[in-house]
């Protein structure tokens, strides 16, 4: 800044004008360059959004950054997708295991109880008691029987308790400094809340 009256340039000549913009004194002679440096400044800055076309028109960024995140997205739903199938595959499995580990389980008891009423019978060695204990085991194993026969005996538990926010799984964010645009972008569905059927196997 100039002090007095002095040209902030040359600093020998008296300051006749003054520049509102930059508030320094400038003699004739270098007020005339000052302002020719602020049209030169000037000139540049009119020509940026020229640039700024021809720069846009060249390269269309927005059909690229379409393309990852959509790619994106894909991935995404790729995942979740694999994720269910995966937790599918090993319920059936799990079905499939206990069903048969279930029925060779009822099967080894009623050969057990046919074997022993067999021996019983042949070796002519029982009392009341025993008649009563073969009996009872007769009859768990007709109920489990049924069980297996009426569907009964095992059953798929689905958690409806357990709700997902789908909207904020996976949603645009912006990078931008703009806070206002950033926050527009941020906004989510109150409507996109679905439940997330989780399968869970149950013993009856």
């Amino acid at each position: 800044m100039s002090t007095g009256n002095h040209c902030s340039k040359c600093s020998t000549n008296v300051g006749t004008c003054n520049c509102a913009g930059c508030k320094d004194y400038f003699c004739t002679k270098h007020f005339i360059a000052h302002r020719k440096e602020l049209q030169t400044s000037l000139e540049q800055i009119t020509d940026t959004p020229n640039r700024l076309i021809k720069q846009f028109n060249e390269n269309d960024h927005s059909i690229s950054l379409k393309t990852v995140l959509l790619n994106q997205i894909d991935q995404w739903q790729n995942e979740i997708i694999q994720k269910v199938h995966r937790t599918a595959d090993n319920i059936r499995q799990q079905v499939t295991q206990v069903l048969n580990n279930q029925r060779e389980e009822t099967k080894k008891k009623f050969q057990e109880l046919v074997d022993e009423l067999q021996k019983r019978k042949e070796e002519d060695d029982f009392v009341e008691d025993d008649l009563v204990r073969l009996k009872n085991r007769a009859y768990q194993i007709q109920q489990e029987l049924e069980e297996l026969q009426q569907h009964s005996a095992l059953g798929l538990h689905i958690e409806q308790s357990d709700c997902v926010d789908w909207a904020h799984l996976i949603y645009i964010e912006s990078k931008t400094t703009d806070s206002k645009k950033r926050k527009n972008l941020q906004v989510k569905s109150d409507t996109s809340v679905y439940c997330l059927d989780i399968l869970i196997l149950v013993f009856s």
